[in-house]
């Protein structure tokens, strides 16, 4: 997590910092496997949803860009990106708009069985990108790991490396975060107030073409409302 190429410090709060990246790497991937269980088959990228494909995109994107980084030896740069993916997209915005189907929908529900493939799918590439950094802790979890994620690896020396697929998202990334970011905005002075206690309670109209196109499900998730 430092750069090399320059003097190298040392303090309780640089190493206090790289425990809380360690501790999110950590608790991403329990919850990760958490979910994953109970999944028999990956999903085809055709029959996911438009929040699932662009997860999965944007995850290959920003692995795509950590390998390179890695190639070249700037490991805390590849680092920091994992850290920013893991933090602000995977964890901040797509685990949270899928634990109501996670939890509520049948087991067998498209909406659900997709998730959990868009996950199993990141799981792998994360465990298989962070084998030559967090060894025993990525051997850890392929003790826990489901057969859809380990295959038949023994242990982390057996572990297959992973690719994610190339897919095509038709959402509009900076708009869609943006949208997101300001309705949070929003639902927050109305919680101040005490006006609602939660987004479920609101209702969104909208005349943006971008996102009338989008299924009602995905956008209702999305921005957590009923």
């Amino acid at each position: 997590m430092s750069d090399y190429q320059s003097d190298l410090k040392i303090s309780d709060n640089i190493l206090k910092q790289n425990a809380e990246l360690y501790r999110k790497i950590r608790n991403t991937a329990r919850f990760l496997l958490a979910n994953i269980d109970g999944l028999e088959n990956i999903v085809e990228v055709e029959k996911m949803g438009v929040l699932d494909r662009w997860i999965v995109a944007k995850a290959k994107r920003v692995f795509d860009e950590i390998e390179d980084s890695f190639k070249v030896y700037e490991f805390s740069k590849g680092l920091n990106k994992l850290n920013n993916f893991l933090v602000a997209d995977l964890s901040g915005i797509y685990l949270d708009v899928c634990k109501d189907r996670l939890y509520c929908d049948d087991k067998n529900d498209i909406h659900r069985l997709a998730s959990q493939s868009a996950m199993a799918m990141i799981t792998k590439k994360l465990i298989g990108t962070l084998a030559c950094i967090l060894t025993y802790t990525m051997d850890e979890l392929l003790d826990f790991a489901p057969k859809i994620i380990k295959g038949d690896a023994k242990d982390i020396f057996d572990f297959k490396r992973y690719e994610l697929p190339n897919i095509n998202s038709s959402i509009n990334d900076d708009m869609f975060i943006e949208a997101k970011e300001k309705f949070s905005e929003i639902k927050d002075s109305l919680s101040k107030e005490k006006i609602i206690k939660s987004t479920l309670e609101l209702e969104i109209t909208t005349n943006s073409e971008e996102f009338l196109a989008l299924d009602e499900v995905e956008l209702s998730d999305w921005f957590l409302v009923s």
